[in-house]
């Protein structure tokens, strides 16, 4: 059950995208439960201690704008992005050129895609810039990582029912415990007082 957690799954996502990618940073953020926002979930490259600090507004910024499109972008150099994406260059940033996919999940009852997060990748060693096959890798690489949060949070849901269904099986035995015990106390009565 070790990567049926959600933290197992960032964390190996994260790293397998700078493996892959030869890159030094990976970001995964997930929309928040009020769909407004999306919020740092794990990172390689940016230190722990600023990922609560990371609450983007869907629609706004780089990572924003990619979740309210819902598509991937591919950037071969932070110059040639468009000024509406309001990308704004980092000094703490190493190269030019980034990759940001969404992370679509499918409805279990209507099959209806919607959007729970972006992979980002950046800083490639080597300065080498990311291409299309590269986007379709990480597009391949988030269609999974969609399926095994979906499958954690499925397992978690399951974890809590059998919990749940635990304290009921227990509630119920010391109620058939008490009841066998007064039973067989009046039946004890009874036997005494016919004597």
């Amino acid at each position: 059950s070790s990567h049926l957690d959600e933290k197992s799954i960032l964390s190996e996502t994260a790293t397998f995208c700078c493996n892959i990618f030869g890159c030094t940073r990976s970001s995964i953020l997930l929309v928040d439960e009020g769909g407004q926002a999306i919020e740092m979930a794990h990172a390689i490259g940016i230190d722990q201690q600023e990922w609560g600090s990371i609450r983007v507004p869907i629609g706004e910024g780089t990572v924003g704008k990619v979740i309210e499109r819902q598509k991937p972008l591919l950037v071969r150099s932070i110059r040639s992005l468009p000024k509406e994406l309001g990308f704004e260059p980092n000094p703490r940033y190493q190269s030019m050129s980034f990759l940001i996919v969404p992370i679509m999940s499918s409805s279990r009852t209507s099959g209806a895609e919607k959007v729970i997060g972006a992979i980002c990748v950046t800083d490639r060693l080597g300065g080498n810039i990311f291409t299309r096959e590269d986007q379709e890798i990480l597009s391949i690489l988030a269609t999974h990582t969609a399926s095994a949060l979906s499958n954690a949070r499925l397992w978690g849901e399951l974890r809590e029912q059998e919990k749940e269904i635990n304290r009921w099986n227990k509630e119920l035995e010391r109620r058939v415990q008490d009841r066998t015990q007064a039973l067989e106390e009046a039946q004890d009565q009874l036997l005494q007082s016919e004597k």
